[in-house]
């Protein structure tokens, strides 16, 4: 291997130490908010949560996530293991669905978590 090549390598792999490092720092911080988070902060979140124009929002949020990944509603209840009808009145809005389910259903649709978890 030349020493071009080995120079960008070590280069690359410097960026990426920063990248990491800067990372962990981001998380650091904000797990540190989500724990000085109150009781009574997390209930007025839940309550902004629930807001219908929210539910109407994350409902179309599951429907276009599950159509860009080609998932059919019959196989997305099969993989979430509920019913049909409850799928589209959450697509529709017309039911909502709590913090933990939305979790749920974007981690099988996108492999992402959105809920840290909140200590007592």
């Amino acid at each position: 291997m030349s020493k071009d090549k080995k120079k960008f390598i070590v280069k690359l792999l410097d960026e990426d130490k920063e990248e990491v490092t800067t990372s962990r720092k981001v998380l650091e911080d904000i797990k540190s908010k989500v724990e000085s988070i109150t009781k009574e902060e997390r209930r007025e979140g839940e309550k902004f949560f629930s807001n219908k124009n929210q539910r109407i929002a994350r409902g179309k949020m599951i429907r276009y996530l599950r159509e860009q990944k080609k998932i059919s509603a019959k196989d997305f209840c099969e993989l979430a293991g509920v019913t049909r009808s409850y799928l589209s009145n959450i697509e529709c809005g017309v039911r909502d669905m709590n913090m933990n389910t939305l979790d749920y259903w974007l981690h099988i649709l996108d492999g992402r978590s959105i809920i840290i978890p909140f200590s007592e």
